[in-house]
């Protein structure tokens, strides 16, 4: 390029335009291909510079894969009194089949993280997807319970993979400005899923059984397959460049070049981002609002299932309803409000500073975790009738919505390079929290009441508030230094700032 000392050749004579028209030769990017050379030209370019509507069809695409496994842990919350009759085992050992998948993600997370980042967005989600249906598909011929979960856990960890390379994927294709977005969207998956669940569930349960709902998230996993297959492309280009993660060096000179050390402990290495004070509180506020949606769903269920409302599980799975919608005017508002935050705080320069997605939008989820968890509690607690819990649940749904949209996409910002990492100590976290909350419910309830245990967990979410007020006031100082250490150039932040120079070697 005109200016630069190195020889290298125009970006603009390798790639495809960004604008093209009807008549060009580069039509590829304003139309979905399925022949060879498209998906050729497609791996060549940056993902970047895909045309809009085709980055949006890969969007709600990953937002679909990232929805299978939430979708199937939750779908059997509205039949476990069925499958503990089908094995004639006890309530709470069938309640394994739905907490314990939360362990499946969080022991393979990182491993998969470190999959992505040396082979590729793509193979992950195609490896995942195969063996989830090949797992879902032995879990519907499960003759005993410990057979049944056993291969829910394999399909869960098989599914990790898919979450976390969804978000780097994500990251691939979106601009920093227009991130939040992305990242509202492509969460519904995670997050409206363990709504959903319960009433597809419920629907599948009532009619056919409880093996019908893992016959259809089978056969769902199967269909999204081959749309990855046909549709996405890769959209990780070269490798990770060591000028903007310094960490990467140490990490290259650490491991050496042993092939059992590289592939067991290199991903265990992400967990040293645990000793930067933003990348923690992010994480901890992800985790707790991944913990308010297990302990809400179980303990919804819990106390509807039994007298005096005997819920059936159709009616069971329809309360979930306004958590979703909750959820899902969360993640659409709530990426629009932070894209706003960090452009309309940027300074003269142009610079997007993740910090400054931390706004008024952070504080008001708080506020309504502060609203919702009282008011459902105690409705839970006296029974109260099912209207009751409306209005709470949908504003529980609407500020874990925000809260896990900010965290996710502020953790994508700090480290662009590492988005894969990143999100695999995020899922780990949530999941390990997710594990924790979905064992306690029920004995807590029984040892203190609905009421009492959303109380605690109202304590919870004041100290929850105090973190984001301290991102918000030491946010800047944090990044700084964080970006000092790991080498970090500020103007670009390392990963977007070079796209362009590493365009030729993709």
């Amino acid at each position: 390029m005109e200016g630069h000392d190195t020889p290298t050749p125009p970006v603009k004579a390798v790639l495809p335009s960004r604008t093209t028209r009807s008549g060009d030769n580069n039509f590829v990017n304003d139309t979905i291909s399925f022949n060879l050379g498209s998906e050729r030209r497609r791996s060549i370019e940056d993902p970047k510079n895909y045309s809009r509507p085709y980055r949006l069809l890969l969007l709600c695409l990953l937002t679909l894969c990232a929805s299978i496994d939430p979708m199937a842990s939750t779908s059997f919350y509205s039949v476990l009194a069925e499958v503990s009759k089908t094995f004639q085992v006890d309530k709470a050992v069938a309640n394994l089949c739905s907490s314990l998948d939360f362990v499946g993600v969080a022991s393979t997370a990182l491993f998969w993280s470190q999959t992505a980042q040396s082979n590729g967005r793509k193979t992950i989600f195609v490896v995942g997807l195969s063996l989830v249906v090949l797992f879902t598909a032995l879990a519907t011929s499960a003759s005993s319970v410990g057979m049944l979960i056993a291969m829910r856990v394999l399909s869960s960890a098989s599914a990790a993979g898919i979450i976390i390379t969804g978000v780097a994927a994500v990251n691939d294709m979106w601009e920093t400005k227009e991130k939040g977005f992305a990242m509202g969207i492509y969460f519904l998956g995670p997050l409206a899923s363990p709504a959903l669940g319960p009433v597809i569930g419920g629907i599948l349960g009532n009619q056919w059984g409880w093996r019908a709902i893992l016959r259809f998230i089978a056969a769902m996993a199967g269909m999204l397959l081959l749309c990855v297959i046909l549709l996405l492309p890769e959209t990780k280009r070269g490798t990770a460049l060591p000028s903007q993660h310094r960490g990467q060096s140490f990490q290259s000179n650490f491991l050496g070049s042993r092939p059992f050390v590289q592939h067991f402990y290199r991903p265990l290495l992400s967990l040293a981002y645990l000793r930067y004070p933003f990348i923690f509180v992010l994480l901890a506020t992800a985790a707790f609002s991944y913990t308010l949606t297990t302990i809400f769903s179980m303990t919804l269920q819990s106390t509807f299932s039994a007298p005096p409302q005997n819920f059936d599980p159709l009616t069971l799975g329809l309360l979930y309803l306004p958590y979703a919608f909750g959820t899902f005017f969360a993640s659409i508002l709530g990426g629009k409000l932070s894209d706003h935050a960090i452009r309309r705080h940027a300074p003269v320069s142009g610079a997007l500073y993740p910090e400054n997605r931390v706004r008024s939008n952070a504080f008001a989820a708080c506020a309504l975790q502060l609203l919702a968890l009282p008011s459902l509690g105690w409705a839970l607690r006296y029974q109260a009738p099912w209207y009751a819990t409306v209005v709470p649940a949908a504003l529980l749904g609407m500020s874990c919505g925000l809260n896990l949209g900010i965290a996710t996409t502020v953790l994508v910002d700090l480290v662009p390079a590492q988005a894969a990492g990143l999100m695999a100590m995020n899922s780990v976290g949530r999941n390990l929290a997710g594990a924790i909350g979905g064992s306690v419910a029920q004995p807590a309830m029984n040892a203190i009441g609905a009421g009492w245990l959303y109380i605690a967990l109202w304590v919870v979410a004041i100290v929850n508030l105090g973190g984001i007020i301290t991102v918000r006031v030491r946010g800047r100082s944090w990044r700084e230094k964080m970006w000092r250490k790991e080498g970090i150039r500020e103007e670009r932040r390392g990963a977007e700032s070079e796209n362009a120079e590493t365009e030729a070697e993709a």
